[in-house]
């Protein structure tokens, strides 16, 4: 059994990429014009509907679920309170703490996240991971913190679109 020599194999995208000449020197003034190659299947025009209503899906229910995050912990401000035996002012520095997180994640994320979806999946796991964490706290200091860290992390949606 013969091992295909590399003439056989099928190219790649990098290999069909490198070979691609693009519009322009690559100069302050003449750029190269990157764009899509002819039949890409990464265009997102080529897209099929199902696949271009499904990420669309998947992004509005992933904003919803962050900025819902941040405002339904108001509802519970009651139980929070009467619970850690704190003032309303402590209570609410758990909404600026998540909201500065909203601040500082897009930060963080926008430039990191730059065509990486697994970077975008793994921080919406994360600040999951924190609001759950931030629901079962012992103390007022734990639930801030989280609050924060789910904010941070929650960012990631907020910072760009996944393709």
């Amino acid at each position: 059994m013969s091992s295909p020599t590399d003439s056989d194999k099928a190219p790649t995208t990098i290999d069909v990429e490198k070979s691609h000449t693009f519009d322009g020197q690559g100069t302050e003034e003449d750029p190269f014009v990157v764009e899509f190659l002819k039949d890409d299947p990464e265009n997102p025009i080529n897209w099929g509907k199902f696949r271009k209503w499904l990420i669309t899906t998947i992004v509005t229910l992933s904003v919803f679920a962050v900025t819902y995050t941040s405002s339904a912990y108001s509802v519970s401000s009651r139980e929070i309170i009467e619970e850690f035996n704190i003032s309303n002012v402590v209570f609410i520095i758990g909404v600026t703490l998540y909201v500065l997180g909203f601040a500082i994640g897009p930060a963080l994320w926008g430039p990191l996240l730059y065509g990486r979806q697994i970077l975008w999946i793994i921080s919406h796991i994360a600040m999951v991971g924190f609001i759950g964490g931030s629901a079962g706290s012992k103390n007022i200091q734990t639930l801030l913190i989280l609050r924060f860290f789910g904010g941070t992390f929650g960012g990631s949606p907020l910072t760009r679109i996944v393709e």
